[in-house]
């Protein structure tokens, strides 16, 4: 019975429990009721940018976008990361649209999870 409710295969015993999706709060206005989730692209765009304006390439959203892609299709190293990067280039460059046209190298990827603060990184977790 347990792992039944693990698996979330029984019915709530509370006629009345809704699950909301999106940002449309329900309920009786309790914390739990309201919106918690966001985009992942407002989600990346509060991480800081720890580069000089020199060595700006890319914009910072570009390859935190990318890097997250890729770990969402279980990329795990820089040399995974950037093989995903290329195998799925053509549809890459069409969809974000980089610019000049052309996607980060495996070394700017390298660059950048190196330049990533992890301890700015706790409070969005």
């Amino acid at each position: 019975m347990r792992d039944r409710y693990r698996l979330g295969l029984c019915q709530s015993r509370s006629p009345s429990s809704t699950m909301s999706f999106g940002n449309q709060p329900q309920g009786d206005g309790y914390p739990t009721d309201q919106p918690r989730y966001a985009t992942l692209t407002e989600t990346l765009k509060s991480v800081p940018d720890p580069r000089r304006a020199r060595g700006k390439r890319y914009p910072w959203l570009l390859l935190l976008a990318l890097i997250a892609a890729a770990w969402a299709s279980r990329q795990k190293s820089v040399h995974a990361i950037a093989d995903w990067v290329k195998l799925h280039a053509e549809e890459l460059q069409k969809s974000l649209k980089p610019p000049k046209g052309r996607l980060p190298s495996g070394s700017t990827f390298y660059s950048t999870l190196r330049a990533i603060n992890l301890a700015a990184l706790s409070p969005l977790g």
